[in-house]
């Protein structure tokens, strides 16, 4: 169990190293066959430890291979099997096969594969404390590039340069957000859960709320302004859920019907949005520059040209780009995904993978809800931000996103099943 924890504990604090590929060092290419990144070298060796392990402790307690899946709710498990079958079909359906089955590897297996490891560590230790430390430090060191190239001006893209904004270690600059924002969340949860347990060490406590100052000043550096944006919503609803964690039940009651309308309005208002600039893109693409928002209603617009004629399997993984180059409609670069988080799983997945994916969000939020503690104030807040920011860029289709995703959906299983979550 101990040289799985190290080996997760690792994988946890280099999630965003997957810039680092295998094939920049030779004896990869004798290694694996199958082009490989950092974080999937790491991934894989945790994962194969743990089965090792579990091994192990079937054979010396003959206890169950499924002991690790029977706490966990049997929606969860239905919808993330719906969602991983989804992934399937799209590498089937791709114009691409092979790169399809990459991404399918990346960013689906691998990382579920991942997630089941952190939730049963976290179980087997009865605590989340293990993971706190390297979890948040994988947005430190992130952070810390970020701080050094604003106030230097070295290492940064020269496309970013031209547009005066920073990057970090990523090619673009509003991937920071895309990271960083998340783990913001989780850590003021985890800064509310550690202020009401006395018991917390004040160590801890300074290191989570200099983590969450850092990632604050990183995102507001980043220039993002679906990241700022995404910030300042999560951070409202963050704070009135630390209000609605002390109210009566009757009053929950109402401000449950009142949150699952405005997130009603929310989706409809999204979709209306994107469907009416596919339909009349109106004066946007006249300008005399093209910047980012101008590039948004671009794709929005081959978006919905493709899944109009591809309503049920989108394009499949790693097809868009490809697909979207048949239809013209703008000049503007070709991007890999539709840049909204409903049209990106819709294109690569389907409607099977949107709607496993929706129905897997909604089953954690009402797991969550009713565990009324910080630590899940502090995920909901992040899966707010998700989608604030996923409206406008791509919150889930990258090897350090995906990974981030799944490790909370195992911390939010294991809040659910765990009696005393807070720290």
């Amino acid at each position: 169990m101990i040289l799985v924890q190290i080996l997760a504990s690792i994988t946890l604090a280099l999630i965003p190293a997957y810039i680092i590929r295998c094939n920049s060092f030779d004896f990869c290419d004798q290694i694996s066959p199958i082009p490989l990144t950092l974080i999937e070298v790491l991934i894989i060796a945790t994962t194969l430890a743990w089965f090792l392990w579990r091994i192990y402790l079937l054979k010396k307690r003959k206890i169950s291979i499924f002991e690790p899946f029977q706490s966990l709710p049997r929606p969860f498990i239905l919808t993330t099997s719906l969602f991983l079958t989804a992934g399937l079909i799209s590498v089937v359906v791709s114009a691409d096969i092979r790169a399809a089955a990459g991404i399918f590897k990346a960013y689906f297996a691998e990382p579920a594969a991942f997630s089941l490891v952190v939730f049963d560590l976290s179980k087997s230790k009865k605590s989340l404390n293990w993971l706190v430390l390297p979890f948040i430090l994988s947005g430190v060191w992130v952070s810390i590039f970020a701080v050094y190239q604003y106030f230097t001006g070295q290492l940064v893209p020269t496309h970013e340069v031209v547009r005066e904004r920073i990057s970090s270690i990523y090619t673009t600059s509003n991937a920071i957000g895309l990271y960083l924002g998340p783990l913001l969340f989780f850590s003021l949860g985890l800064i509310w859960a550690a202020a009401k347990n006395r018991g917390s060490a004040k160590k801890v406590q300074i290191y989570l709320i200099l983590s969450s100052i850092l990632f604050g000043v990183a995102i507001i550096l980043s220039g993002s302004r679906g990241a700022i944006l995404a910030s300042i919503v999560g951070f409202i609803f963050f704070i009135s859920y630390t209000f609605y964690l002390r109210v009566g039940s009757r009053m929950r009651a109402h401000l449950n019907k009142i949150f699952l309308f405005l997130v009603a309005v929310f989706v409809l208002i999204n979709l209306i949005f994107v469907s009416k600039i596919a339909s009349n893109p109106g004066h946007f693409f006249d300008q005399p520059y093209f910047n980012t928002i101008n590039s948004r209603f671009c794709l929005w617009q081959k978006s919905s040209q493709i899944l109009a004629k591809n309503p049920v399997f989108g394009t499949g993984l790693s097809s868009f780009r490809q697909v979207s180059q048949n239809h013209p409609v703008c000049k503007t670069d070709l991007a890999i995904y539709p840049h909204n988080i409903f049209l990106n799983f819709w294109s690569e997945t389907g409607v099977l993978g949107l709607g496993s994916f929706l129905v897997l969000i909604f089953i954690l939020w009402s797991k969550l809800n009713k565990s009324g503690n910080f630590i899940a104030a502090g995920i909901l807040a992040a899966v707010i931000y998700i989608f604030i920011h996923g409206t406008v860029d791509v919150p889930y289709f990258k090897n350090d996103l995906s990974s981030e995703f799944w490790v909370i959906v195992a911390i939010s299983a294991w809040i659910n099943q765990s009696r005393d979550p807070d720290l």
